[in-house]
């Protein structure tokens, strides 16, 4: 038995004589094997041997070794898991870059050699139960690139350093139900849909037309910015109670439009070169930036503009029931402004100081922001509502001002407004009532028109002076005015007409005395529609053109007195009855029948366009010539005083005369056919008479003082 001293010693004597210092045999040498390879490894491979049991050495056999190159495998930056029907990708301190890829079902993830980032180790993943997609990719230089997905809450964080960028490709019919993207830099595009919230911060480069769809309250925290200044936005709501936010610059974008909203906040400048609009707003929009555009048109429940508006060549059309515009800002449109209310029945307030709850109100200070050479138009033709005017004086602006309303609309100019050069049109509410002045100089014009009525109550007057003075009412135009003289222009036009739908049923009342005048200029009144007076025998009403024409086309009746002074002519084509007293300076026309007054004098010519019939209860003076127009009218006159014929009377088919008193031709009588004269006292002839066919003469007394040539 060997003890552990002799195996130790049996151990000693193998080694010693393994490795022995003495000489090494030659030995035969074996070739080493080589193979190559085309793997990135250089795979080898070599064999190791002594010797076979036919190759003399001293050791025993060994089997080759093989050794082959490992596979190519770099450590990706980003992971990917799903947990709790959630993807969660995140990142490092690298420069990450994810696609995220979507066929059917199928979510594939890709870094930026498109090689695929694996799912919890796995190529894709099956989204039919995913509910969300987070991304936290770290700092660095991180790059997302992804299309909507269906359902999907995706909510991608911002890192605190690098420069992220998100691209987003809206598909349209495609939905999120969240939106939630923090980065430097968001592209977006195509239709972008959220059946909650919208939230982006960052910003904003689209890169081609975009519409957002938000289903709750949401907000875009940066700038936004055309890539190639053409690009279109569109903001749609699709629940009724949803805000949008905008805090950045929206810039370099061809049109901005808001589709749908509840209240809408801007804090930063908006800059398009087409037209920034928005339709059907339910609640309030808030303006704190300049805007910029071609052309804006807002339609929203309430608007507030607290900075510049200006409009290259369009329009500026707002419609809504409340709107406030800062004292600062200035709004140039100088193609024009329309203002109109969301709702139609709604209050209208212009000019002032204050502006009066629960209504459209705009101050003076409000309305003189606005700086145009065109027309600035407030109401629509559906408005139904009462708009009034307190103190207005737009004297200091460019634009002219129409009013616009509707059936049931009535107009008020309760305190003065002031028009300077500016042109200013009603048209056409049911009623206007004016009860104070309306004042414009130069070229300006005023038009008032009303389906209904007109009335002029208090100090209600219109002055112009070379503008155009329009009255036309469907019914009925009333002057009730404490102030007598009415209307007047220096050298404009006065046309005035009632009943202009024709039905009978409209007048021009002369309630209190008036006076309607052109002044000394050129202009010419145009009196269309029956006059009258609501009380008989009371107001007078005095009409002056100056060197321009007066013409009635109508009626006149029931004045206590009517004074008509006209350089050129006066011509009457209704009947006239009930006056007090008539007097016509300027030349007088009748295509009328029938006139009746009290007393009459006519200080110029007097022509008949048709036969005519002249009744006076008093004096009747024809200081000027009294002939036809066409030498076949004929007059008759019925008179209880005295009448005087101071010039000649010519051109008559008959010239029928009935006085109680006398009669005094002081001029000739030439070309008449039938003369019939009756007097209860004397008939004078203080001149010639001249071809005159028939001679008919009942008088206590003729005269002849003059040739009788022609009988």
């Amino acid at each position: 038995m060997k003890t552990r001293h002799d195996i130790r010693l049996s151990l000693s004597s193998v080694m010693h004589s393994l490795f022995s210092h003495r000489p090494w045999k030659k030995r035969r040498q074996y070739p080493t094997e080589k193979v190559a390879s085309t793997s990135p490894g250089q795979a080898f491979e070599t064999w190791l041997s002594r010797r076979t049991e036919a190759v003399p050495a001293h050791s025993h056999l060994f089997r080759p070794l093989r050794v082959l190159a490992l596979e190519d495998r770099r450590v990706l930056s980003v992971t990917a898991m799903v947990v709790l029907d959630s993807l969660m990708i995140t990142g490092t301190d690298a420069d990450d870059t994810v696609k995220v890829e979507v066929s059917g079902t199928t979510l594939q993830l890709l870094d930026a050699g498109n090689d695929v980032i694996k799912i919890d180790s796995n190529p894709s993943l099956d989204i039919s139960g995913l509910t969300s997609i987070s991304f936290d990719l770290g700092d660095g230089d991180d790059v997302i690139d992804m299309s909507s997905i269906e359902g999907i809450s995706l909510v991608v964080q911002e890192d605190m350093t690098g420069n992220d960028s998100v691209t987003l490709t809206g598909i349209s019919g495609v939905t999120f139900s969240a939106l939630e993207i923090s980065g430097e830099t968001i592209y977006l595009s195509g239709e972008v849909n959220s059946s909650t919230v919208v939230e982006l911060t960052g910003s904003i480069i689209l890169t081609a037309d975009t519409h957002l769809f938000a289903g709750q309250t949401s907000f875009i925290d940066g700038s936004i910015t055309g890539q190639n200044s053409d690009e279109t936005l569109t903001i749609s709501s699709t629940a009724a109670d949803v805000d949008w936010n905008f805090t950045g610059t929206v810039d370099s974008l061809d049109t901005l439009t808001i589709e749908s909203a509840r209240h809408v906040q801007f804090d930063d400048a908006i800059t398009v070169s087409g037209t920034f609009e928005q339709l059907s707003g339910t609640g309030t929009t808030t303006l704190d930036g300049s805007v910029a555009a071609e052309s804006v048109n807002l339609s929203t429940s309430a608007l507030e503009i607290n900075q510049n508006i200006t409009l290259s060549t369009g329009l500026l059309e707002l419609t809504t029931d409340s709107l406030a515009i800062a004292e600062t800002a200035t709004i140039t449109a100088d193609a024009g402004v329309g203002i109109q209310t969301a709702t139609d029945s709604r209050g209208i307030e212009l000019g002032g100081t204050t502006e009066t709850a629960g209504t459209l109100s705009l101050t003076e200070a409000e309305i003189l922001t606005i700086s145009s050479i065109g027309t600035v138009t407030i109401g629509s033709s559906g408005y139904t509502g009462q708009l009034n005017f307190s103190a207005l004086d737009l004297s200091g602006s460019g634009f002219s001002l129409t009013i616009l309303a509707g059936t049931g609309a009535e107009i008020s100019i309760l305190e003065t407004l002031t028009l300077g050069e500016n042109n200013f049109l009603i048209d056409p509410p049911t009623d206007v009532v004016v009860a104070a002045p309306i004042l414009a100089t130069g070229l300006a014009t005023v038009f008032l028109e009303a389906t209904n009525n007109i009335t002029f109550t208090t100090d209600g007057i219109i002055q112009t002076e070379q503008g155009s003075i329009t009255l036309l009412s469907g019914n009925n135009i009333s002057f009730e005015q404490t102030t007598t003289t009415v209307l007047t222009t220096a050298t404009g036009e006065i046309l005035i007409t009632a009943d202009a739908d024709n039905n009978n049923t409209g007048s021009v009342l002369i309630d209190a005395d008036v006076v309607i005048s052109t002044s000394a200029g050129t202009g010419n009144i145009t009196m269309t529609g029956p006059i009258t007076s609501s009380t008989a025998d009371t107001f007078k009403a005095t009409f002056t053109a100056g060197d321009g024409i007066i013409q009635f086309t109508d009626t006149i009746d029931d004045l206590a007195e009517l004074t008509v002074t006209a350089a050129t002519t006066t011509r009457f084509e209704g009947d006239l009855t009930g006056l007090g007293g008539l007097t016509v300076a300027g030349t007088t026309r009748f295509a009328t029948a029938s006139a009746a007054v009290a007393t009459a004098e006519f200080t110029g010519a007097v022509v008949l366009e048709a036969d005519l019939e002249l009744t006076a209860s008093g004096t009747l003076d024809f200081n000027g010539s009294l002939s036809g127009d066409a030498g076949t009218e004929s007059l008759t006159i019925v008179s209880v005083t005295d009448l005087t014929f101071a010039a000649a009377v010519q051109d008559l088919d008959t010239l029928t005369v009935q006085t109680a008193d006398t009669i005094t031709f002081e001029s000739t009588l030439d070309s008449i056919t039938t003369l019939d004269l009756t007097a209860t006292d004397t008939i004078t002839f203080e001149s010639t008479l001249d071809d005159i066919t028939t001679v008919d003469l009942t008088a206590t007394t003729t005269r002849f003082e003059g040739d009788l040539t022609g009988l």
